[in-house]
């Protein structure tokens, strides 16, 4: 490529410096690059669900003859064993150590020379069936269809994951459920108590995984429900280990009461100390007034709410400390986001109210909470506030 009078490929090549190792394996006629074993690429895909590549131009109608008939290993690795009924039984990624795939024809070919190892593409459970799909090809050797895959003992399942239950590859809690059923005949309370507890602390109990694990991801703003696949808890687990919101609220009391020396009250200037006097009385008194709090940058806001709120979790109470933006509520002990916090709609409109419902957890917290500091509140619009105080006022969780 010559480009304004400059050969950019001579000037590569009289640039490419090329060492010993390289110009021995040119001048014995050695490869430079190898790849021991050959890796066969396996698709994995749900019935009708394969790779279709088509150009733009053509209709849909051509694409669709030409998708219904187009074949991936995987159907062409199902056709070998509808043909061949009696030929040695493989699973899928053990089809190629045995077996070519030819990319032009689409079928596969018994091999002659030569070893391979198949990889099916990768599955995560996020992918549903898909994730069950991949599941069984590990272990079903010789299938003829899909259909064959999802039958177990003469049984054709509805989906690839029943199958994998009735197969074993999955566990559930009928086991458990049943023997607290039989329990609930003949036991008292306090010996089903002490059943449940052993049952929970001796084996893998997936109904309380799962109410733990929605848990997890509610802290990063997602719930069960926003993996379709995945299911949901069928207990209502708060009830037996809490609010844990309020469980983790109250950590905080125990980590002020631990820590003396950040709540040094007579650190505080002239006007800090002003205003920690009046808020402080107003919430020990539960007048239940607001306060705005106004400053410039470095006149020790963030410093003040610390200390309101140390003092007032040492005593025992329960204080929520919002902010505006992640970074600002990082200078909060025990900082969120108001959006976090209130589950505050992203589109939050004049008549807006907040996410949560009167009987969630994050009621519960709201009316055992004894103050309320939210940090930089003008930076955020009006609607945010009014979605929150018209929250409140309507479950009843301001007095």
């Amino acid at each position: 490529m010559v480009s304004g009078g400059d050969n950019e490929i001579q000037q590569y090549l009289d640039a490419r410096y090329i060492g010993p190792p390289e110009a021995a394996c040119r001048i014995f006629g050695h490869r430079l690059h190898d790849e021991v074993p050959t890796v066969v690429r396996l698709e994995v895909h749900l019935p009708g669900m394969h790779r279709c590549i088509f150009n733009p131009s053509e209709s849909l109608e051509t694409i669709r003859a030409r998708g219904a008939h187009q074949k991936s290993t995987i159907t062409a690795f199902f056709s070998w064993y509808a043909s061949n009924k009696d030929a040695p039984k493989y699973t899928y990624q053990e089809f190629p150590q045995h077996f070519t795939w030819n990319k032009t024809t689409k079928i596969w070919t018994p091999r002659v020379s030569g070893f391979a190892i198949g990889r099916m593409y990768f599955a995560s459970p996020n992918c549903g069936e898909r994730f069950y799909l991949h599941l069984l090809l590990t272990v079903v050797k010789g299938p003829t269809s899909f259909e064959c895959l999802r039958t177990v003992e003469n049984v054709v399942h509805n989906t690839f994951k029943s199958a994998c239950v009735a197969r074993g590859l999955l566990e559930d809690d009928d086991e458990w459920v049943q023997c607290l059923q039989e329990a609930a005949v003949m036991k008292t309370g306090y010996q089903l108590r002490r059943l449940f507890s052993i049952i929970l602390t001796q084996a893998q109990i997936e109904d309380y995984g799962l109410y733990l694990l929605n848990h997890l991801l509610q802290e990063s703003s997602k719930t069960l429900l926003d993996f379709p696949p995945m299911p949901q808890p069928n207990e209502n687990w708060s009830a037996v280990v809490g609010n844990r919101l309020i469980v983790e609220y109250r950590q905080l009391q125990i980590e002020a009461q631990q820590a003396h020396a950040p709540f040094n009250v007579h650190c505080l200037n002239s006007g800090q100390r002003t205003a920690y006097d009046a808020i402080t009385s107003s919430v020990f008194e539960n007048k239940g007034t607001m306060f705005f709090l106004n400053g410039g940058a470095g006149t020790g806001k963030t410093v003040l709410y610390n200390t309101i709120a140390g003092k007032c979790r040492t005593l025992g109470h329960i204080v929520v400390s919002v902010a505006s933006s992640g970074i600002a509520s990082l200078l909060l002990t025990g900082g969120r986001t108001a959006h976090s916090t209130f589950c505050i709609p992203l589109d939050v409109m004049e008549d807006s109210f907040c996410g949560f419902k009167k009987q969630s957890i994050q009621a519960e917290l709201f009316r055992e909470t004894k103050l309320i500091i939210w940090d930089e509140v003008p930076m955020q619009h009006r609607y945010c506030v009014e979605a929150v105080d018209r929250t409140l006022r309507l479950y009843n969780l301001l007095y």
